[in-house]
């Protein structure tokens, strides 16, 4: 019994351990993906969002994976800096649940401004790296104070 105590600290010390490189992995996965949403890389996108992708615009449309890498890729809509802050991720299971807030600078019909969302995604971990499956963004109100700033 007396065995017992060490080997169910080492046991926990490397569930830990795990969970923690599942989170490096996975702020390295949402870092990738800002980075493929600025440089439009179509391949990157491709390899990111899972084949049943959907997001939920601030706008209240919904995209699907092609519509969203078309929209990303076209040239259309440009955007030209961005970074995730904020980011905060919750785990259910073998899924997770990632918030933030993005901020960048888009070009679109030949004007550039600023531009800042909060959202929350849902990731899921394939034998491949994680994979984005669900997307939901919502833009600041004109006026109204974030509290937790």
């Amino acid at each position: 019994m007396r065995r017992l105590g060490p080997m169910l600290a080492l046991l926990a010390a490397s569930c830990g351990s795990a969970r923690e490189r599942d989170e490096q992995g996975l702020r390295a996965a949402n870092a990738a993906y800002d980075r493929a949403i600025v440089a439009g890389d179509r391949a990157a996108l491709e390899r990111i969002l899972a084949p049943d992708y959907v997001y939920i615009t601030a706008e209240a449309t919904i995209r699907d994976r092609a519509g969203t890498i078309a929209q990303l890729t076209s040239g259309r809509v440009r955007i030209r800096s961005s970074g995730s802050e904020d980011v905060r991720v919750r785990w259910l299971g073998r899924v997770a649940v990632v918030t933030g807030r993005f901020n960048g600078e888009v070009t679109a019909g030949g004007r550039t401004f600023p531009h800042s969302e909060r959202y929350t995604s849902l990731w899921t971990r394939g034998d491949d790296g994680w994979h984005l499956r669900h997307e939901h963004a919502s833009t600041p109100s004109v006026g109204v104070v974030d509290e937790q700033q």
